[in-house]
């Protein structure tokens, strides 16, 4: 019981926070795209929404099958954090180069 009384109000936060994020995403790429060129570009953007929602985790099950949840967890977490980090180097450098 103390888990669900956790996992529910994190699954709300959480929930609330990627449809903003995803919100301010199409806002974004619909503002900058010409409109003769928007439906391609916007259905270009869910398609690569969607395959990095679900390929990470398909990818996480079939690990944890093959090598359990705890190891998979562990990999899946520091993929993402290295991925992290060279997302912030990235954009570090662009904010510099562009000053």
């Amino acid at each position: 019981m103390e888990t669900a009384a956790v996992l529910a109000p994190a699954t709300i936060v959480i929930g609330a926070g990627q449809g903003v994020a995803f919100r301010g995403a199409v806002a974004a790429v619909g503002s900058r795209t010409p409109d003769d060129q928007r439906a391609g570009t916007m259905s270009s953007f869910f398609l690569v929404v969607y395959l990095g929602i679900s390929v990470p985790v398909v990818l996480a099950g079939a690990a944890s099958a093959r090598w359990g949840l705890r190891a998979s967890a562990l990999a899946f977490a520091g993929v993402v954090a290295v991925l992290l980090v060279a997302a912030l180097l990235a954009t570090g450098s662009r904010a510099r180069s562009a000053a």
